[in-house]
Formats: C-alpha cells, sequence, structure tokens
C-alpha cells in the first residue's frame, strides 16, 4: 500500500489501463494500438499533455512451464522478453505514468525478485505497490481536489442472472461492494483483474429536509462531497479498468477458454477531471 501526492493543473483525464499481459498470444496488439493514439491525441477538448496513465497491473504473463495455465503455443515469449517488450512500450508513457500496480502476475515470480518494482526502475515511474491511494493537488496552490483508491485486485467478478439487464446491473453492484469499504473518502475507487470494463456511476437519491418554512426536495451533488472525509456510498464512483486479452484466439487455446470465460469487451476507462472535480468516469471499448 502507498499513499501517493500528485500535483496537477485544474482539468486533466486518467487513463486506467491494465491487464494487457505481454508475452500472451491472445494480446490484441491491435487494441493497444488503438488505446495509445487515444492517449496521444486531444481527448475531450484537452491537449495530450493532460493525460496521464495510471497502469493497474499484469503488465505481462510471467507464466512458465511449471504453471497450470502453461499452453506453448500461447506462451512462447520467455520472461526475459517480456521484460524487454514493457520497458520498450511503456517507455513512450513514461513521462506522464503515475505509476504502475504490482498484480498476480508478476508476483509469481518474487522467488526471482519483485518483478514489478524492477520493470518501474527500469521506467523510472513510481512502483505503487498493490494498491495506492491518491491525493490530487493543485499544482499552484496545492488545494486539494480529491482522492483515488486504485488496486489490481484478487476477486473475480461475475452474474449468471438473466436477462442482460439485470447482469449488467450485478457487476456493477459487484464492483461497488468489492471496493466501497476499502477508503471511506474517495471520489473514485478502481480495480483491475477481473478483465471486465465495469463502471458503476454515483446514484444520488431523492432527499427531503426543510428550511423552517417549508420542505425542500433536493439529489445530492457528488462534486459537493469530494473533499469530506467521509463520501456516502452511493456518491463515489467505481469500476473495473478491463483488459487487452481476447478470450478465444484462432488455432489455440487460451486458459480463459478452457475456463469457460465468456467473451469481454476490450478496454480501459477514462477519468476525466474538470475544474479540479471529477466530471466523468467513462469506460472505452476497443
Amino acid at each position: 500500500m502507498r499513499l501517493m501526492a500528485f500535483r496537477t493543473g485544474p482539468d486533466f483525464n486518467i487513463f486506467a489501463a491494465g491487464d494487457t499481459h505481454e508475452g500472451n498470444a491472445a494480446f490484441s496488439e491491435k487494441a493497444f494500438n488503438k488505446f495509445a493514439d487515444m492517449f496521444f491525441s486531444e481527448y475531450e477538448n484537452l491537449p495530450s499533455d493532460k493525460n496521464h496513465l495510471l497502469h493497474m497491473g499484469d503488465p505481462g504473463e510471467f507464466i512458465t512451464y511449471k504453471d497450470t495455465r502453461y499452453e506453448p503455443k500461447i506462451h512462447k515469449q520467455t520472461v526475459v522478453k517480456q521484460f524487454d517488450g514493457i520497458i520498450d512500450r511503456y517507455k513512450p508513457f513514461e513521462p506522464r505514468m503515475l505509476g504502475m500496480l504490482d498484480s498476480n502476475h508478476p508476483i509469481v515470480l518474487d522467488p526471482i525478485g519483485n518483478v514489478t518494482e524492477y520493470l518501474c526502475q527500469k521506467l523510472n515511474i513510481e512502483y505503487l505497490t498493490y494498491s495506492t491511494k491518491f491525493t490530487f493537488l493543485s499544482k499552484q496552490k496545492e488545494e486539494f481536489m480529491f482522492k483515488l483508491f486504485a488496486t489490481h485486485g484478487k476477486k473475480s467478478i461475475t452474474s449468471t442472472a438473466e436477462p442482460q439487464e439485470r447482469i449488467e446491473a450485478n457487476l456493477k453492484i459487484a464492483v461497488k461492494r468489492q471496493l466501497k469499504r476499502k477508503y471511506s473518502d474517495c471520489a473514485v475507487m478502481l480495480k483491475a483483474h477481473a478483465h471486465k470494463l465495469i463502471v458503476a456511476p454515483p446514484t444520488p437519491k431523492l432527499c427531503l429536509a426543510d428550511n423552517m418554512k417549508r420542505i425542500i426536495e433536493f439529489y445530492p451533488n457528488p462534486i459537493d462531497y469530494h473533499q469530506m472525509p467521509y463520501i456516502p456510498e452511493e456518491l463515489r464512483w467505481y469500476a473495473c479498468t478491463g483488459s487487452f486479452l481476447r478470450t478465444y484466439l484462432l488455432d489455440h487455446n487460451t486458459y480463459s477458454e478452457k475456463a469457460e470465460y465468456d467473451p469481454v469487451d476490450l478496454g480501459f476507462v477514462v477519468v476525466m477531471v474538470r475544474d479540479r472535480k471529477v466530471k466523468e468516469v467513462r469506460g472505452i471499448q476497443l
């Protein structure tokens, strides 16, 4: 766990992306290239230098022949080549990376050392451990903006309900349930690992009050709570940040396929901050 302070201007975007799994044949180079094009371009009326990357973990596959998921045609690339591939892939992002989270795939290699920390040293970026809590501050006066919690995660997110509308609702409830008790003062709470692209927005409810003369009805504005030590659970943004790993690959047996996982959208999440407040958390399908 780390506590990080990040100083920036009032308007910026956080591209929260991970589960790229370099070295797995099912990694989608096409999806990653689309992501990179978006990152290095203007996004929602902000120039590209306002885009920052938060890597959510599992940058590489790191599965060896000793792993039960090992598949020769899927895992052709050696661990050393994966190191080189990850460093080459993220070097262009380095000036605007908030850091990289540790995660379950590199942790398998802990007997030889901390792989994620090594990669972060090579990229000259922050090693974020398995979870990090960010405090965003105004660059000019160091005024407090909001806090964001990010963890790679370990739990899966599933639903066997029907119809599709109920499945989507259950997935949002699940990601919220997994994150909401971690910290009470974060306007945005993110996890990865599940390879699903899910955004659960704030759900303010109708409230009644009075001014000593009449009853007043209102919906709480989540922005008003960004700087509170306790943000009501229903007034936060929650998200699972997707992946770049395909479930099926022609003429290959992926471990996702063998585990009977359903296909998922490839993608990532963008946290849009305007005038020092979280305007929107958006899931981007690739």
